[in-house]
Parts: C-alpha cells; sequence; structure tokens
C-alpha cells in the first residue's frame, strides 16, 4: 500500500528519508514564577485523557460537543437555579390536597417567596449553597398573587392563600393526590423539589430556535460552546476493592460535563468519566496501571498495557510518546471507547449498537495552543475538593464551588427522547443527572463488565503524536499518523516503515493510502519504506 508523507506547515522541517537529518532541538521554557501546581494537579496533568471526539458515521446529523466547564450552565450562581413548585392546602370542599404550578427561576421564587432565602445553612447572598437541599417545604401566611405573573413552565395559577415557615421535606407529603391548582381554596404550604440549572432549548432535533444545537452553536448566544473552555474535573482518590490487582493503586477520575446528551437516551446534562489507575499517589513514582472505559452503565477495564500496536480485545495503549490514555467519544453519547468502530449491545429488543469513527477532533493537555481548533484543542483540569458535610459553612468549599455540594440536578428535569415510549426506565434514561457528589459512585471504583471480545478491532494503533517520539526499527502502520504543533517525530537511521496493503483504519486523508501528516516537526535520518 502506498505511504506519503507531507508537511502542512511551512515552518515544518523535513529532511528526505534518504537524506541527512538535520538536529532539532525544541526547548520549552516555563515560568517558575506562574501559578506554582500542587502534586494532584501535576499528577492529573501527567496522565490526562487525550479525547478523539469521534463522528457517528451512522448518522452525521448527530454532531459532536466539546467538553464545558459548568459555567455554562450558569452553575457559579445560584439565581440560575430553578425549581418545581407544587402547593398544598384546602379544596372548596375541605378537602387537603395539592397541585402543580411549574417551575419557577431563582429570581421570581424570591418575589413570590420572600423567606425564601432563610434557608438553615444556605446563605443565597453570599452564594453559599452547597447545603440546598433537593426538597424542601415554605410555609406562611401570605398572598401570592403574584403567582399570576410569573413565568412558569406550566399552567399559570390565580391567585392563592399561602402560608410560611421553612421546614424539612416530611415522609409521606409528596403522595397526596394531585389535582388543578385552581380546585385549592386555601393554600398552606408550598414544595420546592429537583432544583436544577438548564440548558436552554429542549427538542432533540430540528434546526428550529429550540434546538440545543442552535444555542450551542450561534455565535451571539450566551450559552454557546465556543464561548468556554474545554473542561476536566479532576477527583483522586484510593482504590478499595476485593481485586488484588487494585490494591494499594489509585484512581484519578476525569469528570467531563457535557451541556445535553443526543442520542438513544436524550437528556440535559451529562457527567461522564473515564478512571485512569496509577501505582502511587506521588507524582514522581506514579506509573500508569490501567484504565477504566464506560458508556451507558457498561465498562472496560484494562491492567495490561500494549506498545504502539496493540490488541484492544486484551490491552490498552497510551499515546505515543507518553502516558496519556486515548480515549475515542462518541458523539452525542459522550460514551469513551479505547479504540473507534462498532461497539454492539442490546438491552432485551433495543439495539444500543455504539458507531464511531476511528477519527476526530483531538483533545489534550498537551495540545500546542497555535494548533488549528478543527484538528485539536487544548483543555482545562479543575481539581474536585471532597465536600465535608460536617462542615457547617458551605461543607468547606468556596462559593464558585458551592454547585458541587448542592443536590441539584444538571438540566431541565425530564425531556423527549427516542425510547421515552419505553416503560423500562433504564434504557429510556432522559431524566436530567445528579451531580459528581450526589451520584453513587463518588470515591466509588467499578471494574467493567463489557465482553472485550466485542470490540470491533484485534490490531490498532493510535493516530495523534502529540509530544516527542522516536520511531526505530520496523514501524507497521494500518492507518494514518498526525504530529500536531508542538509534536516531534525522530525516525532514526535505518527504520523500515511498513504500511498494510489495502487497510487505512484512520481515513485522516485518503482511504486508499497511509498518510503521516505533519503539522510539527519530522527529522529523518535515514528511512526504508514499503
Amino acid at each position: 500500500m502506498k505511504l506519503r508523507i507531507y508537511n502542512l506547515y511551512k515552518t515544518c522541517s523535513v529532511v528526505g528519508l534518504r537524506g541527512i537529518g538535520i538536529a532539532t532541538i525544541l526547548i520549552s521554557v516555563f515560568s517558575s514564577l506562574a501559578h506554582s501546581k500542587t502534586q494532584d494537579e501535576r499528577l492529573a496533568e501527567k496522565f490526562s485523557p487525550i479525547l478523539i471526539l469521534a463522528e457517528e458515521p451512522e448518522n452525521p446529523g448527530r454532531k459532536v460537543i466539546f467538553p464545558e466547564p459548568v459555567e455554562i450552565m450558569g452553575a457559579k450562581s445560584a439565581s440560575n437555579l430553578w425549581f418545581s413548585v407544587k402547593v398544598y392546602g384546602r379544596t372548596t370542599e375541605g378537602k387537603y390536597d395539592q397541585g402543580d404550578i411549574g417551575d419557577y427561576k431563582y429570581s421570581d421564587v424570591i418575589k413570590a417567596f420572600p423567606k425564601f432565602n432563610s434557608l438553615p445553612k444556605v446563605d443565597f447572598s453570599k452564594n453559599e449553597f452547597a447545603f440546598l437541599p433537593k426538597a424542601f417545604i415554605y410555609r406562611d401566611t401570605i398572598l401570592l398573587d403574584v403567582l399570576k405573573g410569573l413565568e412558569t413552565r406550566s399552567a399559570q395559577a390565580g391567585p392563592v392563600q399561602v402560608a410560611v415557615q421553612i421546614d424539612s421535606l416530611r415522609a409521606g407529603s409528596a403522595k397526596i393526590s394531585s389535582i388543578e391548582i385552581a380546585e385549592i381554596a386555601q393554600v398552606d404550604s408550598a414544595l420546592f423539589s429537583n432544583p436544577y440549572f438548564d440548558y436552554p432549548g429542549n427538542k432533540e432535533k430540528g434546526d428550529d430556535t429550540e434546538n440545543w444545537y442552535h444555542y450551542y452553536e450561534t455565535p451571539d448566544s450566551a450559552r454557546a460552546g465556543a464561548n468556554f473552555k474545554n473542561t476536566a474535573y479532576v477527583h483522586i482518590f484510593q482504590i478499595e476493592s476485593s481485586v488484588p490487582e487494585y490494591h494499594d493503586k489509585f484512581t484519578i477520575r476525569y469528570y467531563y460535563f457535557y451541556p445535553f446528551n443526543d442520542w438513544k437516551n436524550n437528556h440535559e446534562g451529562d457527567w461522564p468519566f473515564i478512571d485512569v489507575i496509577i501505582t502511587d499517589r506521588d507524582t514522581a513514582k506514579a506509573e500508569l496501571f490501567g484504565v477504566n472505559y464506560s458508556f451507558h452503565g457498561d465498562r472496560l477495564s484494562y491492567t495490561k498495557k500494549g506498545g504502539r500496536k496493540f490488541n484492544p480485545q486484551e490491552e490498552f495503549a497510551p499515546a505515543e510518546g507518553g502516558v496519556h490514555p486515548v480515549v475515542y467519544i462518541g458523539a452525542g453519547s459522550h460514551g469513551s471507547f479505547p479504540t473507534g468502530g462498532d461497539y454492539p449491545r442490546r438491552v432485551l429488543f433495543i439495539d444500543l449498537t455504539e458507531h464511531l469513527t476511528n477519527r476526530g477532533v483531538v483533545l489534550s493537555t498537551v495540545a500546542d495552543e497555535n494548533t488549528n481548533s478543527d484538528l485539536a484543542q487544548y483543555y482545562d483540569l479543575v481539581l474536585l475538593p471532597t465536600p465535608d458535610r460536617d462542615n457547617a459553612h458551605n461543607m468547606g468549599l468556596s462559593a464558585d464551588m458551592s454547585w458541587l455540594g448542592a443536590e441539584v440536578r444538571w438540566g431541565e428535569l425530564e425531556v423527549d427522547s427516542p425510547l421515552d415510549w419505553l416503560p423500562i426506565t433504564a434504557i429510556v434514561q432522559n431524566k436530567s443527572p445528579e451531580g459528581p457528589f450526589h451520584k453513587s459512585n463518588w470515591n466509588k471504583f467499578e471494574t467493567g463488565s463489557y465482553d472485550s471480545k466485542k470490540i470491533p478491532h484485534t490490531e490498532f494503533h493510535h493516530f495523534p503524536i502529540l509530544q516527542a517520539v522516536t520511531w526505530r526499527d520496523t514501524i507497521d502502520l494500518m492507518g494514518d499518523i498526525v504530529v500536531y504543533p508542538g509534536a516531534t517525530l525522530i525516525i532514526e537511521a535505518g527504520t523500515v516503515i511498513r504500511a498494510y496493503p489495502n487497510i487505512d483504519i484512520h481515513d485522516i486523508e485518503d482511504i486508499s493510502r497511509v498518510d503521516i501528516v505533519n503539522y510539527g516537526t519530522i527529522n529523518a535520518d535515514a528511512s526504508g519504506g514499503q
């Protein structure tokens, strides 16, 4: 099969494969006066995954979105919270009942319920809302004519008599049968539940202004993805496992937040994560031990590490030249996989197969800032502290991290989904998720259950080169290689580069040949090619 090497940048120097190479030394100087990183920050950076934002060949209309900071949901401020509100009271017949009056934003709620700000351990004036519960009762005696004019997501309510004092939610209070609000003549309490941060739009498809993608892609939208930095949130903990090989190991869990999930189980807000297992908490001593990929409740766990060419049914491989695991991210679903390809999965009679390309935009903490954003982008790392429920002062969290402790949902509570006709909750999953700290797997490590024999490759190699890499002896290429800005590929004298016939697994430039695409630096002393 043909092998072609070519440059994309004029500033890149490539010496002919049979010529004499020119030594190139790339020196990066970092100021010691800049932010001094903690050991955990250095650890998170050292092993940060390289993400490949794959496309879905079966559905090109399903677009790739990027992992965003929580600011895209307005989550740094309690003023952007929404609440579901019910009122309780007596009907004209004297029966005690309840009625939904809709979902209200915080700014509207405080107008209608003046004592709302007096929740125990919550100080909205200082934006310290880590102790915000998922539900609470409000009681007092005031006339709420203002409800009539509130912007609500469901039926408008007429004037009602309400009452107020803040109380914890009593068991059973939500079991009262629901009726129309108009039938309640005297209201004595209001239930606030399921506080959530909202992303605009709620339709799964289409080009109208209510579509998620409209807000995400429109440049002048306040919630446009381009207005925010790619971000991962990092939590590091020691593994407690009954499996001997994981004893004394540590997990660096990288959470990636997406404002919406557009797949077969649509929902607003998505908090997938990738577990990178290391041998030590000390950055200097820590070595890469394994990786946990996760998708739709399944996981793939690896502890065996392969070389630049590897068998993903048995082993994983970091990117060439480093210890950064490579992760292919499913378009729309945000599942994480060791390669691209088709990953079959079926629940009952529902086909949940994931289809991924073997290429995509690269996200990495080592990406050069001058890289074309259509090729590769940098992402930030933010360490997550552990909220302390016994600390009465905002769980020990800073005001701008209040969102981590609060029992909030990440997106509109429930949206239309292609599978919402099914009575099987585990498949539908069209409800917005809780945040990392309130998930049942916080500080918990679990190994995979997915059948590795279903992985679509028995031989594979990754395409991105983002750091210094040296090739020697014989290099077999099944697909394209891309040398990114800031990276150097050194090809030693006598190296033989062989391209597999009629195979190009990555198909970045031309599927009829294998390409080495150079945006960085290639130094070749001499090499044979076949």
